[in-house]
């Protein structure tokens, strides 16, 4: 099998540490791989979608028709962001509430509506001064709600939605306990759609002002959108980085899409040595993260894995783990217990130095590579199979390239290879009708 690296914009992917038996995985994969550009086909129906429709269960069908533009390029691949209006609008919000900075924005939203923004913000702002600071409100839970108004200012905090439908439940119930907060939103601009409805209520003729519009693309793929970018340009993000982001997913895009054939696409060949590796029965992966900036993209990925291609009985679990910390309990796990496990590991190349040493004089820097070499080289002595992701840096371009690959590598690709829809999920839509109807039921 071709083993060695593959290289894309500031990342690198080191494939020595795997052996299929001499066997290539781009073999292994060989039908998946070349039934997908007939997927990406207007109106074809996956494996999940069949099943869906067999079962009865045809409201939960959402066909890729839906999510496709020309050239059978996925919406948000080929969607033109516009990072100058993003920001002229973070100015315009806080130039509505008479704000010179946010100093804190919480961000009220589900999944894809706020996993994108924690991944970048954690990337590029979040140990670095000069931002401000990002809480991440995805639940209802009054705790976390009560201490987010005792630590936030109503002067000084931006409170921002982001949904695409404008009717998730948990995004209206946590909103709506900051009325007398600097409101904003990204959602559709109807008022006929319960959260720009709320908005209007709150802000009165301000509603438009300070909220866009969320486009026409699935949360989990909605990054370069409004809904991943405007946080950002509130907490501080200028428009220059804004641009680098922007330009190095699309630079990005270019190198992995479906038009690119496996053997020179990074992100293709990864999700066919991901599929060959369940084949194999390893069923779990498990992502050490030897980076704190790495800790947004964690849960980025975590969703977009299971969420696009865990259907049907297919698909890998992923556990996404800070490390080093991770090697005092999961490495017992991964070497002790079911041998049902193969390991991602993502390291940054360069992390920032501060000449700080430990006290034998090694730097910090290399005590952490050290850390990482170590569970690297005894995955190989044990024969678990094992990949690294390496970031050369931590950069607003770089960042991007990241982002692009994560939508490709663990979100189309894996779900592709699977025959299943990479768009929907179908399977989280049960539990919400249950909430629903318990929500109605209830009496005070």
């Amino acid at each position: 099998m071709p083993a060695g690296n593959r290289v894309l914009n500031g990342l690198r992917l080191d494939f020595k540490g795997l052996d299929f038996g001499g066997r290539d995985p781009l073999d292994i994969a060989a039908p998946q791989l070349d039934r997908i550009p007939q997927q990406l086909r207007t109106g074809y129906l996956f494996r999940s979608d069949k099943q869906l429709i067999s079962s009865g269960q045809e409201e939960r069908l959402d066909v890729i028709d839906n999510h496709l533009i020309e050239d059978g390029l996925l919406r948000f691949h080929g969607y033109e962001a516009d990072m100058q209006a993003v920001y002229i609008a973070s100015e315009r919000i806080k130039d509505a509430y008479s704000m010179d900075a946010v100093h804190d924005l919480i961000l009220v939203g589900n999944g894809g509506s706020v996993s994108t923004c924690h991944a970048l913000y954690d990337a590029l702002m979040k140990f670095s001064t000069g931002y401000g600071r990002l809480h991440i409100l995805d639940t209802m839970d009054p705790d976390y709600i009560s201490y987010l108004k005792g630590a936030c200012s109503e002067d000084e905090t931006v409170v921002l939605a982001v949904s695409k439908s404008g009717s998730t439940q948990g995004v209206l119930d946590a909103f709506s306990q900051f009325k007398s907060y600097n409101l904003a939103a990204v959602t559709a601009k109807d008022e006929s759609r319960p959260l720009y409805k709320m908005l209007k209520s709150f802000t009165g003729g301000a509603a438009d002002r300070v909220s866009l519009d969320h486009p026409p693309i699935g949360g989990r793929y909605s990054g370069r959108t409004p809904s991943g970018m405007l946080p950002l340009a509130l907490l501080g993000l200028g428009l220059e980085d804004l641009e680098k982001i922007d330009a190095g997913a699309c630079e990005a895009y270019e190198k992995i899409g479906p038009k690119v054939a496996a053997g020179n696409n990074p992100a293709l060949f990864l999700a066919a040595v991901l599929y060959a590796l369940e084949g194999e029965g390893k069923n779990t992966l498990f992502a050490p993260m030897y980076s704190h900036r790495f800790d947004g993209f964690a849960h980025l990925i975590v969703q977009l894995l299971h969420e696009s291609s865990c259907k049907s009985g297919a698909g890998q679990t992923i556990l996404a783990a800070s490390a080093p910390e991770s090697q005092h309990h999961t490495n017992q796990r991964l070497f002790g217990g079911k041998q049902d496990m193969a390991v991602l590991f993502f390291t940054l190349k360069a992390p920032d130095s501060t000449g700080l040493k430990a006290g034998d004089g090694v730097p910090l820097e290399k005590a952490l590579l050290f850390e990482y070499e170590g569970t690297r080289e005894e995955a190989g002595e044990r024969g678990i199979s094992h990949v690294t992701v390496e970031v050369k840096e931590m950069t607003a371009k770089t960042v991007g390239s990241l982002l692009a690959f994560s939508h490709y590598a663990f979100g189309v690709y894996p779900a592709l290879v699977r025959d299943v829809n990479p768009v929907d999920q179908p399977q989280v839509e049960r539990s919400k009708q249950i909430t629903r109807e318990k929500r109605k039921g209830y009496t005070k």
